[in-house]
């Protein structure tokens, strides 16, 4: 499964990386099968702190759609 990023937030449990709206997540260095269900479900519910859903699954596709059109609007 992929995961967007649909808040801005810092993963606590991964030294605070910071990730952004549209990001993949987990970062492309980890396995999200290495990702605790609970962590998944903490980020993609209001099960959390701030109570706020910060991902959302997503087909592979949209995430590689999303970087392409985000690389032409930004002239790369």
């Amino acid at each position: 499964m992929k995961y967007k990023v649909i808040r801005n937030f810092s993963d606590l449990t991964d030294n605070y990386y910071a990730y952004t709206v549209n990001d993949e997540y987990p970062r492309k260095d980890i396995n999200v099968n290495d990702i605790p269900p609970e962590r998944i479900e903490e980020l993609s519910t209001t099960k959390n702190k701030n109570k706020k859903i910060y991902i959302m699954e997503v087909e592979n596709e949209k995430i590689e759609e999303k970087k392409v059109k985000k690389k032409k609007v930004n002239g790369v």
